[in-house]
């Protein structure tokens, strides 16, 4: 498909604005707000249960599995319904090399001072979060989509973006991390919903500019996010066989 066809589709689309909540959009909205409590007080990161909270409860569950099951088992939909997908791979990727081309100045000014062999395991632990990018595009804004159009589930996938980092980032910063969600929702919906045009990465370059400054994640990280991304893998390939085969 040519680039002109996908942004007539998508122009197209901007003006199917409808309000049809239905019950995965409440559910949406609840793991959202019940995230938003996670990242909060898991922050700190130091004991079992800031690890439970985070990585178990917050990453796994209500990020992966939680939305997986429900699209999947519950409700007998391919999963393609929550990103992933073969379709439209090849531009999803092109498009995710050039965003990484563009934000990659951004990171080396960013970084700049910091050893390269503590931003390396920076980077990667960033390109492994599948379930920021899955959660916040694969299942909060596809069920917007379907709720309420693609234009408001484009400003409400910014705005839940932002919203869960309320009280971990400074206000100005919650605005700028909502600015990206929204513009991020812009490029996931443009690439016909392909998880691939945002993750893995986009993620690695772009997610890393917001942090690096900030903290810096480590070898151990890597390793846990490993766990997790390896866990979400199963899990998604799973529930995907068991929808198929029903």
């Amino acid at each position: 498909m040519s680039s002109h066809t996908l942004i007539h589709n998508f122009v197209a689309s901007i003006k199917e604005i409808r309000f049809k909540p239905r019950q995965d959009t409440l559910l949406a909205l609840v793991t959202l707000f019940l995230f938003w409590p996670v990242y909060y007080f898991s922050g700190a990161g130091e004991t079992l249960l800031d690890f439970l909270l985070w990585f178990v409860i917050g990453n796994l569950i209500l990020n992966v599995l939680f939305p997986a099951y429900y699209i999947t088992i519950i409700k007998k939909e391919p999963i393609y319904q929550l990103g992933i997908k073969r379709e439209g791979w090849i531009p999803a990727l092109v498009v995710s090399i050039v965003l990484v081309l563009f934000f990659l100045p951004g990171l080396f000014e960013a970084a700049e001072g910091i050893p390269i062999e503590a931003v390396i395991p920076h980077i990667i632990a960033n390109g492994i979060i599948l379930w920021e990018p899955f959660f916040v595009y694969g299942w909060l804004q596809n069920r917007y989509e379907r709720a309420f159009g693609t234009v408001p589930a484009i400003v409400l996938a910014g705005i839940s973006f932002g919203l869960y980092h309320i009280g971990t980032y400074p206000l100005e910063g919650v605005f700028t991390l909502a600015a990206f969600g929204l513009f991020f929702g812009v490029i996931y919906r443009l690439l016909k919903r392909n998880l691939i045009v945002l993750w893995p990465l986009t993620w690695a370059v772009a997610s890393s500019i917001g942090t690096v400054e900030e903290f810096l994640f480590d070898w151990d990280v890597v390793f846990i996010w490993a766990i997790v991304l390896l866990i979400s893998v199963i899990a998604l390939w799973w529930m995907n066989v068991r929808q198929t085969n029903k």
